[in-house]
């Protein structure tokens, strides 16, 4: 779709609307609340830059809050992490 668009600045605008899109779709497709709302200020800070980017930090934010309820779910079982 954006390579038929008939300026630099149209595609330009394609692509801010198809990334916002897919960002926002990526955060309400997310099945837990608290991922929603982890990734929600992540998605606020990276206004303006590629989906991708803003995938790859929500990706990295959730597998630090995976890991951190791994080590909590441990610590309450009794088991050393």
């Amino acid at each position: 779709m954006e390579a038929a668009a008939p300026t630099a600045k149209d595609r330009d605008d394609l692509k801010q609307l198809r990334d916002r899109d897919l960002r926002d779709q990526f955060v309400r497709g997310a099945r837990e609340t608290w991922v929603r709302r982890e990734f929600g200020p992540i998605d606020l800070a990276s206004e303006g830059k590629a989906f991708e980017e803003m995938r790859r930090l929500d990706l990295a934010s959730e597998g630090k809050a995976f890991e951190d309820m791994r080590r909590i779910d441990l610590a309450l079982e009794g088991k050393a992490f």
